[in-house]
């Protein structure tokens, strides 16, 4: 309904009909699925609500309005920093830009000052890493994943939940339909009526897709996705039901039997890819039917394998996955969580050690490394690896309350205490911490 209002409001609502065919097409295609079917990509409805209340109210003149709707689309989801850019380009467009400057620049600058604090929320070091995994062709990629969002625009089939770096390509056919979905939009656009509406679509949605389309690469192991397209469609179907009205303007009737079927035929394939988002189990087995060498599919079912106690399964899944990522330490932790439970502790202390060579930063593996010689009962072994963790994060709670144990274990009860006293108050581990160190120091007071 939004969506309605806005390209109405846009047009002048010169153009009802036109609008709603393209606010029904963006409704229902089937790239919108994850965003309504995942609970976690809540946010991607929510940034849908906001922003489009922000740029109607901008629209329609009410800046106050639409600078608060934009406050709130940004604590939806950061990608709402793109906003101001539609902001602008409305008032070009329309010649007022001089005008509303001060409204406009502001908005700029809350973009800004956003973009930086996600920036040092998350760090950088995905950023500075990407062009390495990526390749040194930046434009490749950022190519690919427009091409990508247009094949799949056209014809929306074998949609996957996860695309994997290294593994995700396009086909011939891909390239294909994002070639001709150019050609086509080339002409709507040079050939076909009100030309102004349609640049704006095209310029709003290449806006939308900024964030996304690699020019900054960031994920480590995807590069497109299905909820990224979420905003950007409604630009690729203005262009599809105008390039379809102007090709068919002498034909009304066709025109309109032609909506309907397409309606229908994305309708129904949103209907069958929700299927696949029912549980883990759903989505990773269809990531798997259309990507069979995907690491990150194959580790992530074979965790539910485990969770399920299916051991044997797990582990064939997870060596597949090293045989398809061998740099990739999420399984070999897995590996490392199923050899302890199947009491082959030395080895899950390879495994580990191997995870937190290829990934450093991940505190879970140092902790992990730990309680496998804690398993074995090496306690010294034990201290070493929790001292390690702590040593390189010294925030992580969690490692404090295993080394205690691990030294209560050594009978250094000064020494457990001591790291126990380093949780703060504020740490979900300070109840234990407390409850610990009570037992402790009641333990050194018998000794005195």
């Amino acid at each position: 309904v939004l969506a309605f209002l806005f390209l109405c409001a846009l047009t002048n609502n010169n153009a009802r009909l036109s609008c709603f065919w393209i606010a029904l097409l963006f409704a229902i295609h089937p790239l919108k699925v994850e965003s309504v079917s995942w609970v976690t990509q809540r946010k991607d409805m929510l940034l849908g609500v906001f922003s489009f209340l922000s740029m109607l109210s901008w629209v329609r003149g009410k800046k106050e309005f639409a600078m608060a709707a934009f406050g709130l689309a940004l604590l939806s989801k950061p990608t709402a920093v793109v906003i101001p850019c539609v902001f602008l380009l409305f008032d070009v467009w329309k010649s007022t830009w001089r005008r509303t400057w001060p409204w406009w620049s502001t908005a700029f600058g809350i973009s800004i000052l956003t973009f930086y604090l996600h920036l040092g929320n998350h760090g950088t070091e995905e950023i500075v890493q990407a062009p390495e995994r990526y390749g040194w062709v930046f434009g490749i990629s950022t190519l690919e994943a427009l091409g990508f969002y247009i094949s799949k625009f056209l014809m929306p089939l074998n949609l996957a939940v996860f695309n994997e770096v290294g593994v995700f390509s396009l086909s011939v056919f891909d390239h294909v339909l994002a070639i001709t979905g150019i050609v086509l939009g080339l002409i709507v656009l040079l050939r076909g009526p009100n030309r102004d509406v349609t640049v704006f679509m095209i310029l709003f949605a290449l806006i939308w897709f900024l964030p996304h389309l690699q020019i900054v690469p960031h994920g480590k192991y995807f590069r497109v996705t299905d909820h990224y397209s979420y905003m950007p469609l409604l630009g690729f179907c203005a262009l599809l039901v105008v390039g379809v009205q102007w090709a068919l303007r002498s034909y009304p009737k066709i025109n309109r039997a032609l909506f309907i079927v397409l309606a229908a035929f994305w309708g129904g394939l949103s209907f069958y890819q929700q299927g696949f988002w029912k549980n883990s189990e759903t989505l990773w087995e269809r990531n798997l039917a259309i990507y069979p060498n995907s690491a990150v599919a194959l580790n992530s079912r074979a965790f539910l394998y485990l969770m399920k106690g299916e051991f044997s399964v797990g582990r064939e899944l997870l060596l597949k996955a090293l045989e398809s990522k061998a740099e990739f330490p999420n399984a070999l932790a897995n590996l490392g969580s199923l050899s302890i439970l199947e009491g082959k502790y030395l080895q899950a202390v390879d495994y580990f050690e191997r995870a937190i060579k290829q990934d450093p930063s991940n505190e879970g593996y140092f902790k992990a490394l730990g309680d496998a010689w804690v398993k074995d009962k090496n306690y010294e072994a034990a201290v070493r690896a929790f001292r390690r963790g702590l040593d390189k994060f010294p925030y992580f709670d969690p490692i404090k309350i295993e080394l205690a144990s691990a030294l209560v274990a050594l009978h250094d009860f000064k020494g457990a205490a001591d790291v126990l006293r380093l949780v703060p108050g504020e740490s979900d581990q300070f109840p234990d911490a407390q409850r610990m160190l009570g037992q402790i120091e009641h333990v050194l007071k018998r000794s005195h």
